[in-house]
């Protein structure tokens, strides 16, 4: 199944979406310095966003455009 099909209008748990808040708050300081680099489209302008619920997981880094998770 493509990504685009698991993050557009994809039901979310509630517990998920809480838990997700959770570590955007509480970042290790390793994921603020490549938060730094890659948020407000630092990285060669491709968007990134954190703490992205993917069905029924909470994947730290997810860019759409590059197709890529980390």
């Amino acid at each position: 199944m493509p990504i685009e099909h698991l993050i557009a209008n994809q039901p979310t748990d509630p517990i998920l979406v809480t838990r997700a808040k959770e570590l955007r708050r509480k970042m290790t300081p390793a994921e603020q310095k490549l938060w730094q680099c890659l948020r407000a489209e630092r990285l060669d302008g491709y968007h990134f966003r954190r703490q992205q619920i993917i069905g029924r997981y909470i994947v730290d880094f997810f860019c759409y455009k590059a197709d890529l998770v980390v």
